[in-house]
């Protein structure tokens, strides 16, 4: 099946239970499904491409809801600090918006006094409806906030999860591959991303292919999904 246009959008491909059927008092002792997740042709990570710097103040929080780019797909997101560095205060920037599902999620991305390197989040994020920049010590710390090189699963409940990707070139020419990095949560679909061998360029689409898997005991008519 050729890899869609669809941006991180879920395919349940096949889902087993196994276990004692109610005869013992248990169900589902192992669960298995073969998941995969659709990705349009995510750009290369880039700077400033959610929002361009935002000055800080020395007097207040200052909170932007304007001029915000979402990432092209569900993805992690990093914040650079730049202007006069020296200005920059110990604290967490805060990033306010959804996650693949279109629920509210927030990311504290923390700084040292001075900081001039960027810091770089876990979490995907569909959406992004704000920023939020503590208090400075001067007026001059500026803060660019960035695409990452995770990419959102899509899933919850993973509780194993090899994966491959099956790459597509512009000209169609498909791949199957190892990721080159993966992470995952049984309980928060946004910490469940991947990061691919082949770089990512506005290019290439890519299909993360999982297979999930769990023992669990279960009373008899619990029936637990541990895909999408």
């Amino acid at each position: 099946m050729p890899i869609n246009s669809t941006k991180n959008q879920t395919r349940r491909y096949s889902r087993h239970t196994y276990g004692d059927s109610g005869v013992r008092g248990k169900k589902n002792i192992l669960s298995v499904s073969f998941v995969a997740t659709d990705l349009e042709r995510p750009s290369a990570a880039t700077d400033a491409a959610v929002r361009a710097a935002i000055t800080g103040s020395s007097s207040v929080v200052t909170t932007v809801i304007t001029a915000i780019t979402n990432p092209d797909v569900p993805r992690n997101l990093s914040v650079t600090p730049a202007g006069t560095t020296a200005d920059v205060a110990a604290g967490d920037v805060t990033i306010t918006g959804t996650n693949v599902e279109g629920k509210v999620i927030s990311e504290a991305f923390t700084f040292l006094a001075n900081a001039s390197t960027a810091v770089v989040g876990d979490k995907a994020f569909k959406t992004v409806t704000s920023i939020s920049i503590p208090i400075q010590d001067g007026a001059a710390a500026t803060f660019a906030v960035n695409t990452g090189a995770k990419l959102g699963i899509g899933m919850r409940n993973i509780a194993s999860m090899p994966i491959q990707v099956l790459t597509r070139s512009a000209d169609g020419v498909e791949a199957l591959e190892a990721a080159a990095a993966s992470a995952f949560s049984t309980t928060v679909v946004e910490n469940n991303t991947v990061t691919t061998t082949t770089a990512m360029d506005g290019a290439v689409g890519f299909r993360v292919y999982v297979l999930n898997y769990k023992f669990a005991a279960n009373p008899i008519n619990d029936n637990p999904d541990y895909g999408v």
